[in-house]
């Protein structure tokens, strides 16, 4: 192995060091990468470590060529009769939406030769597939489509040939395969279930992966395969949602009275373990995930914001230890700059910025943050903040219902006639389209612009901010998840894991933390990934102001990526307790005025 010559190829950019390394590591220890069960990737930048990724996979199966080329002869290995079964290996890319699916079918056109000697396919359902006309017409949800589907005669359906061998010469995306398929008059759908057992490279959604009756309906295989999961801070609600059916509350309540009657009635009889199943509700997502990996030859983890970790830890098989990998940032120190603004005396150019003058903390909780002193303070914040960052700023809060109650003062206030005097205004709702971020993005980039936003909304996830689209993200208060009966549930899940006797003390240890902090750990992962809007590249630079006074607890700085505790330790001597806000203003000025006359 020593000796044999490595497989070489050219990149369509200048790979950052740290994920070229990376990858000639994982070249130069192919036998180490095939036998990989967990691998938790976190990188700091999407867009080209896309294709590096890419190259990962390419490469494992570069490396592994012996091994998947390996033919199994059946019968009379002389007969011209004997057929040649390949044994595939093949490389499984998993994300949450079809649209970060179709990025990573760009990145594989940039490959030349070597993306052209592999057969990419698409995991696709019938109601992302169908290009029948009349069958969506009669169609609102995938048992829809599925029922219509297999009860109508469909013309696409008759030969799907034709988009079968298209497809496996040329990488097509979800919009490549409905177009093709509709000149052709062949069915996406039946065209690429056709092609999976011949991949090599096979992309698919969450649920095509998560869910075992749609991973076998499709000829997915997870044993013996690499799967790579992108986006992977969404994995445990990913395989919860994947795992679940909607039940209505009456279904429910007459469930838990059947329940109640069967271990009334036979539970004398019944032995233990199945009392303990039918009168509890578990956990099962980590379950679920280890049977799904158990027999895979590798699994990768790779987000932006696996940081928290400790929530995804719990999914590798305890019997191997994870790979833990996080990349540093791939942007000089000096383009990024955090600071907490949530206490002392708020004056800013001789004018009170908040109504206080004690310096009382500021803390937008759920029983502060709608009072007229938090609503006042953050409109004159607004309003300062606006006067300093150049093109686009993002403001995330922590509910629908604060954003709103927010925009109802805003709008009546005098903060809001200065600030349309340097940015356009723009409000997140509930479910909006792509139309407000087109509409910020093109003011943003123009005059200037202020979007308000909310923690975990459509602006929070799988949204770039690149450039002057983000030269600043606020983030108003810390977004709590509500302690709901199923995160109750999961704690108690967690805390009878961690007295298990069969786990070391390492182990339980991590499930004492989840049932301890599950809370703390989800909210600090919302405002990572509301973080990581922002810094899109190495030439990037953008600012992040935290406003709330428990953001100042030290304690909790670890939950936050590197790169951003840095920042807040080097501006703590800077930002005066005295006058807050007119120190964090001076710094943003100084900042700002570095970077838009050097780039």
């Amino acid at each position: 192995m020593g000796s044999q010559a490595l497989p070489t190829f050219q990149l369509p950019f200048e790979a950052y060091p740290d994920a070229m390394s990376r990858l000639q590591c994982k070249v130069a220890n192919e036998e180490a990468i095939a036998s990989e069960l967990e691998h938790l990737i976190s990188t700091r930048e999407r867009l080209k470590n896309t294709l590096v990724v890419t190259e990962d996979g390419v490469r494992v199966k570069s490396g592994t060529k012996r091994q998947r080329d390996r033919v199994l002869e059946t019968g009379d290995s002389a007969s011209s009769d004997a057929k040649p079964v390949r044994d595939k290996v093949q490389v499984i890319i998993c994300s949450r939406t079809f649209s970060q699916l179709n990025q990573y079918v760009k990145e594989f056109r940039k490959l030349g030769p070597l993306g052209e000697s592999l057969k990419v396919g698409m995991a696709t359902g019938r109601s992302h597939a169908c290009i029948n006309s009349a069958v969506r017409s009669r169609c609102s949800s995938n048992e829809d489509f599925n029922e219509e589907c297999l009860s109508t005669e469909c013309d696409f359906r008759q030969d799907v040939n034709p988009l079968s061998e298209a497809s496996t010469c040329f990488p097509m995306d979800l919009e490549d395969l409905r177009a093709v398929g509709t000149a052709l008059c062949s069915c996406p759908y039946y065209a690429t279930s056709k092609n999976i057992p011949e991949c090599d490279i096979i992309l698919a959604p969450y649920v095509s992966v998560f869910n075992k009756c749609i991973r076998q309906a499709m000829g997915l295989k997870t044993d013996g395969n690499i799967l790579i999961i992108d986006e992977a801070h969404n994995i445990v609600s990913a395989v919860a949602e994947a795992q679940s059916s909607l039940i209505s509350a009456k279904a429910m309540a007459a469930l838990k009275t059947q329940a109640a009657s069967y271990l009334d009635r036979f539970g004398s009889k019944l032995p233990e373990e199945q009392k303990f199943a039918i009168s509890r509700v578990k956990n099962v997502a980590d379950e679920q995930f280890q049977r799904l990996t158990k027999n895979a030859k590798s699994v990768v983890l790779m987000s932006g914001t696996l940081t928290p970790v400790e929530e995804f830890m719990r999914l590798s098989p305890f019997s191997l230890e994870p790979i833990l990998h996080k990349s540093p940032p791939v942007f000089q120190a000096d383009r990024f700059y955090a600071s907490v603004l949530g206490a002392g005396s708020f004056k800013f150019n001789g004018t009170n910025a908040v109504a206080d003058e004690q310096g009382e903390a500021l803390v937008y909780d759920s029983t502060s943050r709608e009072r007229n002193r938090e609503m006042s303070a953050l409109c004159k914040i607004v309003e300062h903040l606006s006067t300093v960052v150049p093109n686009g700023m993002v403001c995330f809060v922590s509910s629908y219902k604060f954003l709103n109650k927010f925009q109802s003062v805003f709008e009546q206030s005098a903060e809001r006639v200065r600030v349309l005097k340097n940015k356009q205004i723009f409000f997140e709702s509930r479910g909006s389209s792509d139309a407000v971020f087109t509409d910020y993005s093109r003011e943003a980039l123009d005059k200037g612009a202020i979007l308000f936003a909310v923690y975990g909304g459509s602006q929070s996830e799988g949204v770039d901010f690149p450039d002057g689209l983000a030269r600043l993200v606020l983030l108003v208060g810390l977004p709590y998840p509500p302690d709901s009966e199923k995160l109750q549930l999961r704690r108690e899940y967690f805390r009878s894991r961690a007295l298990q006797s069969d786990l070391n003390s390492h182990q339980r240890d991590i499930y004492a933390k989840l049932a301890k902090e599950m809370r703390t750990l989800l909210c600090y992962k919302t405002v990572n990934q509301s973080i990581g809007r922002a810094m899109r590249h190495k030439d990037d630079f953008a600012a992040v102001v935290l406003l709330d006074a428990r953001y100042n607890d030290k304690a909790k700085h670890s939950l936050l990526p590197s790169y951003v505790r840095q920042s807040l330790e080097g501006c703590r001597h800077e930002i005066t307790l005295k006058n807050p806000v007119e120190s964090l203003m001076r710094n943003l000025k100084s900042f700002y005025q570095l970077h838009v006359n050097t780039n």
